[in-house]
């Protein structure tokens, strides 16, 4: 609920920033207010990608295998390996959670003296049930933990009938693995750092450009179409337009060819070049 509620608090603050940047007259603060309008949504787009994750965390448990399933993937566990991890009662003291890690509810990784511990708490953290396949340690929030306890021995005497591997399954479209990859990243960055800088660049210069500007030009280097100053704003708004397509398109290829999507991810730098260049020639040479 906490992290519902701090969604929809970031995206409706960037919504109000745009619907601000949009009626005020253009100036310096109107590319300030687009670049925190567009953080808020991606810190928005974050906390609800983890709540989504934390409301569908649950478990299925048989005789075969324990599953811990969430939006995206799951771990399959062999029953018949299970056994309660010897640890202190209490709420536990996560520090390095590779994950999320608000109050009363863990999903993740984490390492303590013992070795790696998987996290998977977020659905009734004041029943922690802490397990163990001889190598790893599993954290898991159930509704009842001694009735938990007590099926799980119960169905370790019935044994397995289907052999489980130990192991983590992804699935689904929910795998944002390309946050991992520096070479993919870098790309975005250097995109949105040009997006918002040409936006910064023109605000700075709107004052200074007159009421009507050509803002295109034909073969011979002849003005064709000629607009007011606020319309320059349109260079920089369909790059932008760009890049994100560009980004959505880079992230979804990503899961199927790696090469593919950063060749898509690296053209997103030089498009944004491209605008620049563009700028340049109308205001430098045309407008001022």
């Amino acid at each position: 609920m906490t992290g519902l509620v701090l969604t929809g608090l970031a995206l409706g603050a960037a919504a109000l920033l745009v619907l601000t940047a949009l009626t005020e007259p253009v100036g310096i603060w109107s590319p300030l207010h687009g670049a925190a309008a567009l953080i808020l949504v991606l810190v928005g787009a974050y906390l609800g990608y983890w709540t989504l994750v934390c409301a569908s965390l649950h478990y299925r448990l048989d005789c075969n295998r324990l599953d811990l399933c969430w939006l995206g993937g799951r771990i399959r566990l062999p029953t018949h390996r299970l056994r309660p991890a010897d640890r202190p009662g209490g709420v536990p003291e996560f520090r390095q959670v590779q994950g999320i890690a608000w109050p009363g509810f863990w999903f993740g990784r984490d390492r303590d003296p013992d070795g790696p511990v998987y996290l998977a708490a977020a659905q009734h953290p004041d029943q922690l049930v802490y397990l163990t396949t001889g190598s790893l340690v599993y954290v898991l929030g159930v509704p009842d933990r001694a009735r938990f306890e007590q099926e799980l021995e119960a169905l370790k005497l019935a044994g397995p009938l289907v052999p489980t591997a130990e192991g983590a399954v992804r699935e689904g479209p929910v795998g944002p693995v390309i946050f991992d990859d520096m070479v993919a990243l870098v790309p975005i960055a250097v995109g949105v750092g040009l997006s918002l800088g040409l936006f910064m660049y023109l605000a700075l210069l709107y004052p200074r450009l007159p009421e009507i500007i050509p803002l295109h030009f034909n073969a011979f280097g002849q003005p064709d179409f000629i607009g007011y100053r606020s319309d320059i704003f349109r260079l920089p708004a369909f790059g932008l337009f760009l890049l994100l397509l560009n980004t959505v398109f880079g992230v979804v290829l990503y899961r199927l060819d790696r090469f593919a999507a950063l060749i898509l991810l690296w053209t997103a730098p030089v498009v944004q070049a491209m605008f620049w260049f563009a700028v340049f020639r109308l205001v430098s040479v045309y407008c001022c």
